[in-house]
């Protein structure tokens, strides 16, 4: 069977289907057909015939479609589901060639595989209990009966008899065919934590186009998507990359690395959360390891992974000693990364992270490379040329023992590393999966472009125009700490009746299952304040953590002299201070918040504040911290001397110290 999904036309008469009246597709019924697929595909093909199926898979592997998804195909009528209901028009139909019970053919367990992991990539039906098998109807029965149905394992191909020379002799690379066919077999040994090769699906394709390695975990249930600012996200982990799109946008497919550029993301962002979720994914398919294997948002680890596409951790961070010396390490998919812990160990210097990589030969990397193989469950060898092949190539930790399987009638044996799959023929080198010519639909993915989230505001309505001479900055020494001095004609907001009173009042609990300090608003507050809009300053800038599209979520009332102060802090020439973003609208109390009545929450919890510059490594304009001088890394203070002209109130005036923050204390039109 070719690798492309080949499907065959053989459209049934109206009669076997009909509309499916407003129902959502809801499961995949499957059933068996002992007839010989020529006499069933012309029996569901004969005119005015009133059964059949949505697709047909022969014993040779052959998919034929009768019926078109959208129309409810006559093939199952009632049955009990929960209640007795009209199964056709919440199902798609799959006849499979072969009398009850009996097994598939390899073909047709090929082509029933694909399929049917086609149909429900296509309507988001991945979890089991979405495929079930219909019975017909017992004597004295009404209806068939449904009972859950399991995909049959793909198991390896028949061995064909060889005549001729012997297969120490015989080649299964030797043309671009031949590469095609085994890239796929080697690409699904690959992606046995994510469930196998789905060559229809928009995740696989994009990974194994752009070389994200292997697989950590399936594709995300609808249960685990991240909702984030009000928007749901669904996501895959690969060993170098997640691959995710919003929704069920299933073709545009974006990369976490794309939104890191290169840099930590900020807390409460898109970017951080599937960070964080790749960490637990890289983990929980390793075996048992010893160690904190938390996320560290301000570890210098966890932060060099992510800045250089390392992936995510196969083990947590813990310490080994190697000829008298201390080191702490943690394996990642792309590489090893430790650090010497000095004597005392207050004097270790934590910044001072090492690649396994890069270590000289000796004793530490011997050991290093024992440690890395320890996730997979597999001994280290350094005489394996499977390991001197993945070193060589730095293609990162071991998924995988050396393992032998046949194909095409040889036998080969295959390692599965992170970033490649090693495999060798019987006599021949060491090979590596990612020289293999790609199968036309890899080759030939392209994503369909991310829709931006709307930008429901107008325009800003009032241009700004720098004064002359610039924007007046306060007196006093710019170098001090006590510069700028607080606006005179400004006051923050500092009870909920104001902040009520200016942006709207809303009932709320308190919800810790997203952030230590957050709260659930109830009713339609949200939906009827909080708007999404765009600041053209973020995009294109290299500020960490800043949304791609520049697209952040914010109150209606506040949005054009939001906009205005960061078009006016680029026209005064001082948007090159901002270099993080922190994020702006979330539901949450105050930090260190003392009781959960209204008078605690955040002004974040209105959409009315944003953080910027703030860095959880150094606790750079942090809570507490005295903000970063004027000419330091990070300094906000020429922005704060701007920000009071639009009625922002700078936190670096607050008796508690919070240099990142600026809030809204003043509407504007």
């Amino acid at each position: 069977m070719s690798e492309r999904l080949v499907i065959h036309q053989q459209p049934a008469p109206r009669s076997a289907s009909e509309t499916r009246r407003g129902a959502a597709i809801a499961v995949l019924v499957f059933h068996r057909d002992p007839a010989p697929a020529g006499h069933a595909i012309a029996r569901y093909t004969a005119p005015a015939n009133t059964r059949a199926p949505h697709y047909h898979v022969a014993a040779d592997g052959t998919i034929t479609q009768l019926v078109d998804e959208t129309r409810a195909a006559r093939h199952s009528g009632l049955a009990k589901l929960g209640r007795l209901r009209n199964i056709d028009r919440i199902s798609i139909g799959i006849t499979v060639e072969g009398a009850p019970g009996s097994e598939l053919s390899h073909m047709q367990t090929v082509a029933l595989r694909r399929l049917t992991l086609a149909v429900q990539q296509r309507h988001g039906l991945l979890a089991d209990a979405a495929l079930l098998r219909w019975s017909p109807p017992r004597r004295g029965a009404a209806y068939g009966a449904l009972t859950p149905f399991t995909l049959p394992e793909e198991a390896a191909p028949p061995t064909p008899m060889v005549l001729g020379p012997p297969a120490a002799l015989l080649s299964v690379d030797d043309t671009p065919q031949k590469q095609q066919a085994l890239w796929t077999f080697l690409q699904n040994e690959a992606a046995l934590r994510g469930g196998g090769f789905n060559i229809g699906a928009a995740f696989h394709l994009h990974a194994a186009r752009h070389g994200f390695g292997a697989p950590l975990a399936a594709s995300s249930p609808r249960s685990a998507w991240l909702m984030v600012n009000g928007r749901q996200y669904n996501y895959q982990h690969f060993a170098r990359d997640t691959a995710f799109n919003e929704g069920e946008k299933w073709s545009e497919v974006q990369t976490l690395s794309t939104l890191i550029s290169g840099n930590f993301p900020a807390p409460g962002t898109v970017e951080f959360e599937l960070l964080k979720s790749s960490y637990a994914a890289g983990i929980s398919g390793s075996k048992p390891t010893t160690g904190n294997i938390q996320f560290h948002p301000g570890w210098s680890f966890h932060r060099l992974a992510a800045e250089q596409r390392l992936g995510a951790p196969l083990s947590g961070s813990y310490r080994i000693t190697v000829a008298g010396s201390q080191y702490s390490l943690q394996v990642f998919c792309g590489d090893t990364l430790y650090t010497p812990v000095a004597n005392p160990e207050t004097k270790t210097d934590w910044s001072d992270v090492r690649l396994l990589s890069t270590t000289p030969e000796g004793p530490l990397r011997e050991q290093l490379w024992i440690e890395t193989y320890k996730p997979c469950g597999s001994a280290y060898n350094a005489a394996s040329p499977f390991q001197q092949a993945a070193a060589a190539a730095r293609i990162g930790a071991p998924l995988s023992a050396a393992v032998q399987k046949v194909y095409e009638g040889i036998t080969l044996t295959i390692q599965v590393f992170a970033l490649d799959t090693l495999y060798q023929m019987p006599g021949g080198p060491v090979k590596r999966q990612s020289q293999l010519a790609l199968p036309p639909p890899v080759a030939q993915w392209t994503p369909k472009p991310a829709t931006p989230p709307p930008v429901i505001e107008s325009p800003v309505t009032r241009s700004v125009t720098v004064p002359a001479g610039g924007f007046p900055m306060p007196p006093g020494d710019r170098q001090s700490a006590a510069w700028p001095p607080p606006p005179a004609t400004l006051k923050p907001l500092v009870s909920a009746a104001q902040r009520q009173a200016m942006f709207g009042a809303y009932e709320f609990v308190p919800d810790a299952s997203r952030d230590k300090d957050g709260i659930k608003i109830l009713g339609s507050w949200e939906q009827e304040q909080i708007v999404t809009v765009q600041i053209p300053q973020l995009i294109g800038r290299g500020i960490r953590g800043a949304p791609a599209n520049g697209a952040i979520r914010w109150h209606r009332l506040a949005v054009n002299q939001l906009l205005r102060l960061w078009k006016a802090w680029e026209e005064a020439g001082v948007l090159d201070r901002v270099i993080i973003w922190n994020g702006a609208y979330n539901p949450r109390f105050i930090r260190g918040h003392k009781d959960t009545t209204a008078d605690s929450l955040s002004n974040h919890a209105f959409g009315t504040a944003f953080d910027i510059n703030f860095d959880p490594a150094s606790n750079l304009n942090g809570l507490n911290a005295t903000p970063a001088l004027v000419g330091q890394r990070g300094s906000v203070r020429e922005l704060a001397a701007i920000a009071g002209n639009f009625g922002f109130y700078w936190g670096g005036h607050f008796s508690r110290l919070d240099g990142m923050h600026f809030e809204v204390a003043v509407l504007q039109p």
